[in-house]
């Protein structure tokens, strides 16, 4: 029948529901039960699940774990949130301000000021700071603008100030002699380091004057200032760099680098140097240096401080000044022993500082010699267009000592070989007058082929193969005089002989529109 049915296409109801209850498998279904109510129910055996029950319950532990983490991290933010406010709050309150302003003050031995002063977990800055010194230190008012700190958390427990850096965006410091018997600090000194701990403070634009009072003729201007407390040796170093250095009586000078080492009270100037400050229409810049180092004690009073000196292709002009300088210039060094070049400085004398060197040429280059009256002449008589503006490069050396404004260039000796030789001493004085006697040497063979008899006259005996004269020197560093006319007319022959006739003035002024 059951062939039957499945050749068939159609079924009746109960024809399919035979042929399903055929089909079916009881062991399939499981034993047959009867329940307590009456009814009846096949037992099935319990399958086992396809999930790790156990990976599940770990992975449930862990979101647990989970959650717990970010729940205390997320209360500690809150805790350091709340604490790190506070911190703020207290590091900007009256009370914090006033404790890190004892700190300055303590530091420094000054009077610290500080206005609008707020700090954040970075950096602490004030609008402007001020301190002031008592009469016996010879720092008197430091003044800085924009203050940065870039500070570490624990300047805010308030027992140290500490971090990377403090920066002043510009500054105006006064130096003056410090007075005998006078206070050199405010109230009792403290450690400086441990109530500041920075590596370094620095002022990219700073004014430093000297005087009693702050005033552009004695000024270094705009250097840039660097102070690291913990520098060589546990000493701390001062760096300069850059800035334009104005004496009263002296010439302008660029700084161009400061090493300087700080011991107690006493400076150590490891180097100082200064060139000469580049001109506008000037495109080269001028190589030579001046350098002065030494130990100084700016803190004691009455003391004269002295510093080495060593120039390398320095500019004579520079040095000699404006009065002199139109007769000499070239480049030159400093010669011989470290006592012989020096710069002398006393505070609160009322004396200039006193410079002196001993200078001779630099490698490789000339002394000119010029503007002096007796130089065109003595081209014209000897007939040699070369001693109109002779140079030296043999044998060059003088001292040179300088105060202020008033120089004096002694033992001078110049030696251009086969030419002309220069010994003597000059200055200048008031009102730009200049003094001096020059002995002027021309060798033999140059005096005998001279065509004119007065020559010979004017010029002394052979010695060291130059034939000498001396002239006195005089007039104004615009308008210089000298003695070769006066010395030439006292050597007069009879006009008979046709070669003793008197050079004039029209003689020489012709000679220069000539060349």
């Amino acid at each position: 029948m059951a062939e039957q049915l499945n050749d068939r296409e159609q079924y009746s109801l109960d024809e399919m529901m035979d042929k399903l209850k055929s089909q079916d498998n009881p062991g399939d279904q499981g034993e047959l039960v009867t329940r307590s109510d009456g009814s009846k129910a096949y037992k099935v055996r319990k399958r086992k699940r396809r999930t790790d029950q156990t990976t599940s319950k770990n992975d449930s532990k862990k979101q647990k774990v989970q959650i717990l983490q970010v729940s205390l991290l997320v209360g500690s933010i809150a805790i350091m949130g709340v604490i790190a406010g506070t911190g703020i709050l207290y590091a900007n309150s009256a009370a914090f301000r006033g404790g890190l302003v004892e700190k300055a003050d303590s530091a420094s031995g000054g009077k610290t000021s500080m206005s609008q002063f707020r700090m954040n977990p970075v950096t602490a800055n004030a609008v402007a700071v001020e301190i002031d010194w008592p009469k016996g230190n010879p720092l008197s008012n430091l003044k800085l603008r924009t203050i940065t700190a870039k500070i570490s958390p624990g300047s805010f427990l308030g027992k140290v100030f500490k971090g990377e850096e403090i920066t002043a965006a510009t500054g105006e410091l006064l130096v003056s002699s410090p007075l005998e018997g006078e206070d050199i600090r405010f109230g009792e000194k403290g450690d400086a380091k441990k109530l500041f701990q920075f590596h370094r403070y620095s002022v990219p634009s700073l004014k430093v004057f000297f005087g009693d009072e702050a005033s552009n003729e004695n000024v270094l201007t705009d250097t840039e200032a660097s102070f690291y407390p913990g520098g060589v040796k546990g000493m701390g170093e001062i760096r300069l760099q850059k800035g334009i250095l104005k004496i009263e009586g002296w010439p302008d000078l660029q700084l161009d680098r400061s090493f300087i080492n700080v011991s107690g009270s006493d400076l150590d100037i490891k180097s100082l140097r200064f060139g000469i400050p580049v001109a506008d229409n000037k495109r080269v810049v001028d190589r030579g240096f001046i350098e002065f180092s030494g130990v100084i004690q700016p803190a004691t009073a009455g003391v004269t401080h002295v510093l080495s000196v060593n120039a390398e292709e320095f500019e004579m002009s520079e040095l000699v000044g404006s009065d002199l300088g139109p007769f000499f210039s070239g480049k030159v060094n400093t010669k011989g022993l470290p006592d012989m070049n020096y710069l002398s400085v006393s505070p609160g004398s009322g004396e200039a500082a006193t410079l002196q060197v001993v200078a001779t040429n630099s490698l490789d280059s000339q002394i000119d010699l010029g503007g002096f009256p007796f130089l065109s002449q003595l081209a014209f008589v000897l007939d040699e267009a070369w001693y109109k503006e002779p140079f030296f490069m043999d044998d060059v050396t003088a001292v040179l000592k300088r105060a202020g404004d008033s120089v004096e260039l002694t033992k001078i000796n110049f030696i251009q070989r086969g030419r002309m030789a220069l010994r003597g001493d000059i200055r200048n004085g008031a009102a730009g007058k200049i003094v001096g006697t020059l002995q002027v040497g021309i060798p033999e063979p140059m005096i005998a082929t001279s065509p004119n008899p007065r020559v010979d006259i004017m010029f002394g005996k052979v010695s060291e193969g130059y034939r000498w004269i001396e002239l006195k020197i005089g007039g104004t560093g615009a308008v210089p005089s000298d003695s070769f006319q006066e010395l030439y007319d006292a050597a007069g022959v009879p006009a008979s002989d046709g070669v003793g006739n008197e050079i004039s003035t029209d003689s020489f002024e012709s000679l220069i529109e000539t060349d």
